[in-house]
């Protein structure tokens, strides 16, 4: 029971005020303790930093490593979001983020978020059209003085090891997709999402590359947020609990996350009971106010199984291709893919990220569209569709040598899977929208600073490649070019006219040589 143990002696008066006399033991008064009051829990919301990008087409990667992550109340208090520097892909997040760091927020008012970036690597194509491979950018405020800090690194010396340079930027939350600024009052999920601008944030023109941040921030507890952003989740699944149709997700920068799958989301005819924990994730998701996610597409190649010793699976910018003209139809060979998404399970530590890999095809490669390809309108994907500029998901297998086996054993290496990827391009509308039974077209000529992917083939690409200077945008739906946000002359998609700034991010085709159609998942302004 509640109250101590004791003995305790009452007597009944006429007036309840003399109720309590002396007794039991001699004592002359007793206390009684009452049932304590157990405080509420404090709040605490699970806080997910994710980052996004607006596409700069001849970046093939960025990798951007932060090692600081704050939020700030409006005392002055500064929470920490990231536990540990980590590093994200920015060229592959045009319309989606991807996270970056998850920790918790106190009930509170906060003020503004600030992040440290301490290391930039680009892979990209030069004017010449040729790949420069991951070249190390050096950090800078650029003009920005009073929120941006630029803090010189140290080289090593006396047993100390370097310092990497870093710049520190602090974004005040002024106009957030939530309550202003950013006020957490329970304890569901809050989203804080970092924009970048890779056009305006790398300086590609000069003998050295630079990055200078530019990322807009907004944050607001989920449930307060009217359009839940699309996150993209790729990774490693560490469990599986088919019993809730759910996995635990590592995504390629270290973050794990609980995703469970809308009905019909997983390529395939797949069933979460047919993915084993060590299987490669490739999805697209949305938040539940809870802090898990809901996957609404997802890839997984080899069918699920988990990759084994030497397996790989990498998404990517294919830079070349090689055919066999001697077969009817010609069959392709190799392909050659700059990757912004790896596992890398083959050489643990080294990054494939960045540094350009060509790998054999061979007649036993499964070339397949995916279900979220083909309902953009792909409807068609195989190896005529694998060309320089396109966006592939590649997963292969690395045979290492044994010259004692019997036979001996040749090192090797095959293409297993080969499949669409989304690819991502900004530029200007050069015609307005046209709408017909439900499908909207317009023509979008990518900005001249941003020539790569399909739009100016590179120099290593074969003598057949035509440059194109105009792609087709095709809204298969009509879904995405219907906001009003993109309608500058009218009252919906269709009146979008010419000299519309947009990025576009969708599965590309070459139905013939030379012509683009860039199928849309996502279109903004």
């Amino acid at each position: 029971m509640p109250f101590r143990s004791r003995t305790l002696c009452f007597a009944v008066a006429a007036g309840f005020a003399s109720a309590m006399l002396a007794g039991c033991g001699g004592s002359s008064s007793t206390s009684v303790q009452l049932p304590s009051q157990s405080s509420p829990p404090p709040i605490s919301s699970p806080t997910y930093v994710s980052v996004g990008d607006a596409p700069m087409t001849n970046v093939l990667a960025a990798q951007v490593t932060f090692s600081a992550i704050t939020a700030t109340d409006a005392s002055g208090n500064a929470n920490s979001l990231l536990s540990a520097p980590a590093t994200i892909e920015l060229s592959h997040l045009a319309g989606v983020r991807a996270p970056i760091a998850v920790g918790s927020l106190g009930a509170a008012s906060y003020a503004s978020i600030s992040y440290t970036i301490s290391g930039v690597s680009v892979t990209y194509v030069d004017g010449t059209g040729t790949v420069q491979p991951n070249v190390v950018a050096a950090l800078s405020c650029g003009t920005n003085t009073t929120s941006c800090t630029y803090t010189p690194g140290t080289p090593a010396g006396g047993g100390a090891p370097a310092v990497p340079a870093t710049v520190a930027v602090t974004v005040t939350l002024t106009n957030t997709k939530g309550p202003a600024p950013l006020v957490v009052g329970d304890s569901t999920a809050t989203d804080v999402g970092l924009d970048f601008n890779l056009a305006s944030a790398l300086d590609l023109t000069g003998t050295t590359v630079t990055f200078t941040p530019n990322a807009t921030v907004n944050a607001a507890q989920v449930e307060n947020e009217a359009t839940l952003p699309k996150l993209e989740l790729d990774g490693t699944a560490k469990s599986v609990t088919a019993s809730s149709n759910s996995v635990i997700l590592k995504t390629a920068s270290g973050v794990s996350v609980l995703e469970s799958f809308a009905s019909g989301a997983l390529d395939d005819n797949l069933t979460v009971a047919a993915l084993n924990p060590g299987t490669v994730l490739a999805t697209v998701a949305t938040f539940n106010p809870n802090g898990s996610f809901v996957a609404t597409s997802a890839v997984s190649p080899n069918g699920g199984a988990a990759l084994g010793s030497g397996d790989e699976v990498v998404s990517g910018i294919v830079t070349k291709t090689t055919v066999d003209n001697t077969t009817t139809p010609p069959t392709l060979t190799s392909v050659t893919v700059v990757p912004n998404q790896s596992t890398n399970t083959a050489t643990p530590g080294t990054p494939d990220v960045g540094e350009a890999i060509t790998i054999p095809v061979a007649s036993t490669t499964l070339i397949q569209d995916t279900a979220a390809a083909t309902a953009a309108g792909l409807a068609t994907f195989d190896q005529t569709q694998v060309f320089a500029g396109q966006s592939v998901m590649l997963a292969w297998t690395n045979v290492a040598a044994n010259p004692g086996a019997t036979p001996p054993v040749v090192a090797s290496m095959i293409a297993d899977e080969i499949r669409p990827a989304p690819v991502s391009t900004s530029g200007t509308s050069a015609s307005a929208v046209t709408a017909t039974s439900g499908v909207s077209t317009f023509t979008l000529v990518p900005n001249p600073t941003t020539n790569y992917a399909a739009f100016v083939p590179i120099a290593s690409e074969t003598a057949a490649a035509t440059t194109a200077t105009s792609v087709n945008v095709t809204d298969a739906n009509g879904t995405y070019t219907s906001s009003t946000t993109l309608a500058t002359g009218g009252t919906n998609g269709a009146g979008m006219v010419t000299r519309t700034a947009v990025s576009a991010r969708g599965y590309l085709s070459q139905p013939t040589t030379g012509a683009y159609t860039l199928f849309l998942t996502q279109l903004q302004n």
